[in-house]
């Protein structure tokens, strides 16, 4: 730049300012390309951390629901092994089935043998009559014996629902067993009546056990499911292998209400020692009285 020239001078700060007004253009171009693509990217990662926060959320909510289930399939798993432990322990012995099946067929004997058919016996002593039609006489005895079963063979029949039931009932007392019981235990109980409770206490044995033994968990009812836990809270180590009721047992499955008759059988029958009491447990359970047969 050595011309005086002023014209020159302008013209060159003229082409200088142009090239940086250029060139600033240009930074300012690639700068808003820039800036764009980095708001671009950073919608971006917000978008992917709503998506992981949402993930996370969801993991989350499954582990507890899974956390839930497990519980409750535990406590399904050990209802059911409690239910089959109990049908394990209180299944009829060998020898008890094979006592059963020896007085069922006594009883099936007895029942032909006194249930027969008066038709027959009538059509006999017709061809009897026509055969010795001279003769009068009076019919057989044992025709007689037969159409009339002996008190042996009633008694029999009485207690073939006992020899039936899938679980061990009380027989009736009889007159000895009667007598022994001290006057202030009967006071106005008669063996009728106490052979009565003797049936009573019998079907809540039976609509107890037969309850439990046909519980299902699947297919259930509240009030069911409830009634079973009741029966499982009275349970205890000394009720293991024996079959027993309580005075509340007896009165919802019976038609026994009264308590001090109840009470007064109770005593009578464990005087007889046919049934036993059993104490102890633990929470609400721990002043229960059970009754089990002996």
């Amino acid at each position: 730049m050595d011309s005086p020239d002023l014209n020159e001078l302008f013209s060159y700060f003229d082409q200088k300012i142009s090239n940086a007004t250029s060139k600033l253009a240009m930074l300012n171009v690639y700068y808003q390309k820039d800036r764009n693509e980095c708001i671009e990217m950073n919608v971006n990662i917000g978008s992917i951390q709503y998506l992981l926060h949402s993930i996370d959320q969801c993991l989350i909510e499954a582990e507890n629901e899974f956390e839930i289930q497990t519980k409750r399939c535990d406590n399904l798993l050990q209802l059911l092994e409690d239910h089959i432990d109990h049908i394990e322990a209180n299944l009829p012995m060998a020898n008890l089935t094979e006592k059963q099946t020896d007085n069922q067929k006594s009883i099936t004997r007895n029942i032909t043998y006194t249930n027969m058919d008066t038709k027959k016996i009538r059509k006999t002593n017709v061809t009897t009559k026509t055969s010795k039609s001279n003769q009068n006489r009076e019919p057989p005895k044992e025709i007689e014996s037969k159409s009339k079963p002996s008190s042996a063979t009633t008694s029999t029949t009485i207690n073939s629902s006992s020899s039936n039931s899938p679980f061990p009932l009380m027989e009736h007392l009889n007159q000895s067993e009667y007598n022994s019981i001290p006057k202030y235990m009967l006071s106005r109980l008669t063996l009728s009546t106490l052979n009565e409770s003797i049936d009573a206490f019998n079907h809540s044995i039976y609509a107890k056990y037969q309850f439990i033994k046909k519980f299902d968990i699947q297919s259930t009812k509240e009030s069911d499911y409830k009634r079973y836990q009741q029966y499982k809270s009275q349970e205890n180590a000394d009720t293991k292998g024996i079959y027993f009721v309580t005075i509340n047992d007896i009165k919802e499955l019976t038609e026994m209400k009264n308590d001090s008759t109840l009470r007064k059988v109770l005593i009578c029958l464990r005087h007889c020692k046919r049934i036993k009491e059993i104490r102890g447990g633990n929470g609400q359970s721990q002043k229960l009285i059970r009754y089990g047969l002996i």
